[in-house]
């Protein structure tokens, strides 16, 4: 059940429907060949307003809700976004994910929600990894975040692999 209901929302979904997208900014190459600093030039708090107001807020099941294999609640935290609701989007994605900076920027996006946006009708779909991943580093930056550590057990177990199934799986 999405957070925010979507056939609640006053807003014109055919309005939203044909605002085109902004291209996120990316870095030169020849800068990205030196180091290993982000390519995506991380979004400003109005860009990252702007990009999510794009939403056209599907009624349940969102295709973007279902094919995220994390089950983000990705109309709502667009919602709050678009609101300026930083923190409460940054929670919203942390109920679903343990790693939500790092899925914002690593998973493959264009296959699952992304690529399930009902936008690839008209025009580019709403940008959801770097809105994800700006709204956790905007919540890293203000007022921090602290993970909670679980009570040690005599039991142990082996991750192979340091990717985010890895973590997860640690975690």
């Amino acid at each position: 059940m999405l957070a925010i209901a979507s056939e609640f929302l006053a807003i014109d979904r055919k309005e939203r429907a044909r605002t085109p997208s902004i291209n996120v900014a990316t870095r030169p190459v020849t800068d990205r060949l030196c180091d290993f600093n982000e390519v995506v030039i991380p979004l400003t708090a109005d860009e990252a307003r702007l990009k999510a107001a794009r939403c056209v807020h599907c009624p349940e099941p969102a295709p973007c809700v279902e094919a995220c294999p994390a089950n983000n609640d990705i109309p709502s935290a667009m919602w709050l976004i678009e609101q300026g609701e930083f923190l409460e989007a940054a929670k919203l994605y942390r109920q679903t994910s343990s790693m939500p900076e790092v899925c914002g920027r690593v998973c493959p996006q264009e296959q699952l929600c992304q690529g399930s946006c009902t936008h690839l009708k008209s025009f580019e779909p709403v940008l959801t990894g770097p809105l994800e991943a700006f709204v956790t580093d905007y919540e890293r930056r203000t007022v921090g975040v602290e993970l909670e550590v679980g009570q040690p057990s005599d039991k142990k177990a082996a991750i192979i692999g340091a990717g985010p199934a890895g973590l997860s799986c640690a975690e």
